[in-house]
């Protein structure tokens, strides 16, 4: 499904003939779950568009962040400056107005916390599973362009002179808050070759305790994190853009519950998929998609939902 017929004609231009498109999922259809390990499947089978323009929406949208909560589907539309939660069938629930064009959204289980194209703060959101709620924002020094849940407190990616659209070489600064009160800010060896890529970082990811994911332009790292001192400590692992499996401009990240990480490239129009145990076990899942932004791995009904800049899109594994 999508926004509008001449964004329709661009979609058929740019999808794959290979590539099925079919209607949303249904319930049935989501039961019927592959038995195989996520690394072992065929990516990219089956892709569906899904309409999430709504009726006061203005402009094409634009999913610039996916959360998978117990209250629903939570997206952050670039396009139309809005939170928007729907169910796991993409009925509309609710959606909120933001005083910006979101560039990240994270969610703590119970609150939204949103960063902007152009402003310095971070404005949270109550979610339920009835409405979105305005709770408060916060001012920063510098322009944040990634946040994410870090030990039940925020830690948040700020840019010093690039933007959060940029791929150039910044000043990376990152932040551990607990509302508007600083906790500590993050320090790094910028002598050690390990830290060598962490100035091209433009997204920040958590997924387990002691560690953080830096999206790197043409790489991803995951460096362990020393809380008490403030401190990246060394890198655990990494995945770069390398032979046929071309990332650029490396975006959003998910996990899986088996350990695989996936990486949006945005320039490279790609969704790869790497083990945080295994390296060499790596691949494309989904190629020849428009400027993928973020991604969530919706095990639950064995799908990837993949936002990107002009639309949503569903890969059933």
């Amino acid at each position: 499904m999508h926004d509008n017929e001449e964004l329709e004609n661009k979609l058929t231009e740019k999808i794959d003939k290979s590539i099925q498109t079919t209607p949303p999922v249904s319930t049935s259809e989501a039961k019927q779950v592959s038995s195989k390990l996520f690394s072992e499947r065929e990516g990219g089978q089956i892709i569906t568009l899904v309409k999430i323009k709504t009726a006061t929406d203005t402009n094409i949208c634009s999913i610039f962040g996916i959360n998978l909560s117990k209250y629903g589907i939570l997206l952050a539309d670039f396009g139309n400056s809005k939170l928007k939660l729907f169910s796991s069938n993409f009925d509309l629930i609710y959606e909120q107005s933001l005083p910006g064009q979101p560039v990240d959204m994270t969610f703590d289980g119970e609150f939204a916390f949103v960063c902007y194209s152009d402003q310095k703060k971070v404005t949270k959101h109550g979610i339920s599973n009835t409405s979105i709620v305005f709770w408060m924002e916060f001012p920063t020094r510098l322009q944040p362009i990634s946040l994410t849940v870090f030990d039940s407190r925020l830690m948040i990616l700020f840019a010093t002179k690039e933007s959060f659209d940029s791929t150039a070489v910044d000043d990376v600064h990152i932040e551990i808050r607990t509302g508007s009160s600083i906790d500590g800010t993050m320090s790094y060896d910028s002598d050690d070759e390990c830290f060598n890529y962490v100035e091209d970082a433009k997204q920040i990811s958590v997924f387990d305790e002691s560690s953080v994911v830096l999206s790197e332009n043409t790489r991803v790292t995951c460096y362990t994190v020393d809380t008490q001192e403030s401190k990246l400590l060394d890198r655990k692992w990494y995945y770069k853009s390398h032979n046929n499996n071309f990332l650029k401009k490396a975006k959003g990240v998910a996990k899986d519950s088996e350990g695989n990480i996936y990486v949006c490239g945005e320039d490279s129009n790609n969704v790869h998929q790497t083990s945080s145990e295994n390296y060499r076990r790596n691949r494309v899942v989904i190629s020849n998609i428009d400027k993928p932004i973020c991604v969530a791995v919706d095990e639950a009904n064995d799908r990837l939902i993949i936002g990107c800049r002009i639309r949503l899109i569903i890969s059933k594994n």
